[in-house]
Parts: C-alpha cells; structure tokens; sequence
C-alpha cells in the first residue's frame, strides 16, 4: 500500500489500447478489483490502522505484521508534498 497523490494518477482508457493481450489483461485486473474493492478496502484500512498503532498495543503477530510494512506515516508525509 502506497500513498499517491490524486495528480500523479493516469487515466488509462482500456478500450483504445492496441495490444490486445494487454487490454484483456487490463480489463481482468479492473475486473478483480471491481469485484473485490470491499474487501480490498476493508483490508486497507485495517492494515493501515495497524501501522499507525503504538508498538506496544500490537500482539506479537501484529507487530510482526506491522515490521514487514513500509513506513507509512513518512510516505503519507511525503505524498503530500508530490508536486
């Protein structure tokens, strides 16, 4: 999970892409992802709760969890200030 800022997204317009290996593999993935974005969020949240909780209050699993994630304040931080 990454932080990016709304200005750095590119609109992809799926339909006009020539390739069509990469279109249909482009529709799949937005597919999945359409299909799963409760449960893609649910996660996201909790992970990212998860990462923004004091060490000490996090079982060993969680802690463990928490130490393979990237430093998520710091890049939140530094999203915000992506020109």
């Amino acid at each position: 999970m990454l932080p990016v800022a709304d200005s750095a997204l590119l609109e992809i317009d799926i339909p006009n892409i020539q390739n069509a290996n990469y279109r249909r593999l482009l529709q799949n993935q937005y597919s999945a992802i359409r299909s799963d974005k409760e449960q893609i969020q649910s996660v996201a949240l909790n992970l990212r709760t998860l990462v923004f909780t004091d060490d000490d209050k996090l079982s060993p699993f969680e802690l463990t969890v928490k130490q393979r994630c990237c430093n998520l304040p710091v890049l939140e931080g530094a999203s915000q200030n992506y020109r």
